[in-house]
C-alpha cells in the first residue's frame, strides 16, 4: 500500500509541481535502493509523461513562442532518431525538470518514446540519488546519535553515490558536447 501511495504521490507531485528533486531521496530512504529506484523512475516518468501530454494539448503554442528559437537546432536531431536522442536528452539534463518535460512538444515526440526514453535516460542518475537516500537511512539506523558531517561523508553508503554522481556529470558533459555538435 505504501508503494502504491508513494508512486501515485510522485506522479501527482511531478504533474502539479513539475520537479522531482526530493522524491529520489525520500524513495531511497523509505524503500531502499532497488524498490525505491523502480518506484521513483516509473513515478517520475509517468508524471512527466502526463505533464507532457497536458502541455502538448494546452500549452503547445505558448511553448513554441517561448522556446522554439532557442532549441531550433535540436529539431533536426530529434527527427533523425527520436527515441535515441530523447534518451540522451533525458540523460544529459541541464534543463530544469519542469521545462524538460514540456520542451519536447517542440519536437513532437511520440508519447511512448517520451515515457520509455524518460525511464532509460533518467534511471542512472535516479539510481544514484535513491542510493544516497538509502545510505542516509542505513546510517541513521546504525547510529544512536547523528554522525558528524565528516563521518557521514566518509561512509561508503554516502561517498560511493556521490562519486557515481560526479562520474555521471562528467559523462553528461562529454555526451552534451557530442550531442550539440552541428554535424550530427
Amino acid at each position: 500500500l505504501s508503494s502504491i501511495l508513494f508512486f501515485l504521490g510522485t506522479v501527482i507531485w511531478v504533474l502539479l509541481l513539475g520537479f522531482g528533486s526530493p522524491i529520489f531521496l525520500v524513495g531511497g530512504f523509505i524503500f531502499g535502493k532497488w524498490l525505491g529506484t523502480i518506484l521513483v523512475v516509473f513515478g517520475l516518468s509517468t508524471g512527466a509523461t502526463l505533464l507532457y501530454i497536458f502541455a502538448n494539448f494546452f500549452l503547445k503554442d505558448l511553448i513554441r513562442d517561448k522556446f522554439s528559437s532557442k532549441f531550433n537546432i535540436l529539431t533536426e536531431k530529434f527527427k533523425k532518431n527520436e527515441f535515441l536522442f530523447f534518451i540522451i536528452y533525458r540523460f544529459i539534463g541541464g534543463i530544469p525538470f519542469f521545462i524538460s518535460n514540456i520542451l519536447p512538444t517542440l519536437f513532437n515526440v511520440k508519447i511512448k518514446n517520451f515515457f520509455f526514453g524518460s525511464v532509460l535516460g533518467m534511471a542512472p542518475q535516479l539510481f544514484i540519488g535513491v542510493s544516497l537516500g538509502a545510505g542516509l537511512n542505513k546510517i541513521l539506523k546504525q547510529n544512536k546519535e547523528p554522525p558528524s558531517f565528516f563521518e557521514l561523508i566518509l561512509t561508503p553508503d554516502i561517498y560511493i553515490p556521490i562519486i557515481g554522481m560526479l562520474i555521471l556529470i562528467l559523462i553528461a558533459i562529454i555526451v552534451r558536447k557530442k550531442f550539440f555538435r552541428s554535424d550530427l
